[in-house]
């Protein structure tokens, strides 16, 4: 949860650095503030600063900040296809291209999280999945219902995960998702 100035800066560092790769740093600040969209990493980055920021004043008591910023993440999700709710994810959310992507709001997600297009973490019978650090979530995979994922999974393309898994580094795979051994 960000709820200090150290904190939020802490994390958009962390995050921009994620979304930045190999691009030249003036380049990307520029992009990430052009209002259009010409490269893919500046908009996911000036989607993912909006939803940290947005997190900052709403658990500062900042309304009105809160109020505008969540404005303009809405026209994003939007425009975008993404559905990431507030105070869902830890420090290093990944989200690999502008394509829909839908997260439940009662979903727990630790840090470094990778998200690739057209994935869901949804609620299912009432509860919603506790995901551990380092986790990868690959294309149209399926997270669903009381699930619990220790670190370092992933989940292969989709695949749909009903079922907890506390092996760390472990590969979930298929329908329903079954882990299978590394070599």
């Amino acid at each position: 949860m960000i709820d200090s100035k150290e904190k939020l800066r802490k994390c958009l560092k962390i995050e921009k650095t994620l979304y930045r790769g190999n691009m030249n740093k003036c380049l990307f600040d520029f992009l990430s503030h052009f209002p259009f969209v010409i490269h893919e990493s500046p908009e996911l980055y000036k989607y993912i600063r909006l939803l940290r920021k947005t997190e900052y004043y709403l658990n500062t008591g900042k309304r009105f900040r809160a109020v505008i910023c969540k404005t303009g993440l809405r026209y994003l999700q939007y425009k975008h296809g993404l559905s990431i709710p507030l105070n869902v994810f830890d420090v290093g959310l990944k989200i690999q291209h502008l394509a829909q992507t839908r997260v439940s709001s009662q979903s727990k997600i630790g840090k470094n999280f990778t998200i690739y297009p057209f994935c869901s973490v949804g609620t299912g019978h009432g509860k919603s999945p506790i995901i551990g650090d380092n986790v990868t979530v690959f294309s149209g995979a399926r997270v669903i219902g009381p699930v619990e994922l220790a670190n370092g999974i992933q989940v292969g393309a989709n695949a749909v995960v009903t079922k907890s898994c506390d092996v760390e580094n472990a590969v979930l795979v298929g329908v329903p998702a079954k882990m299978i051994p590394l070599k």
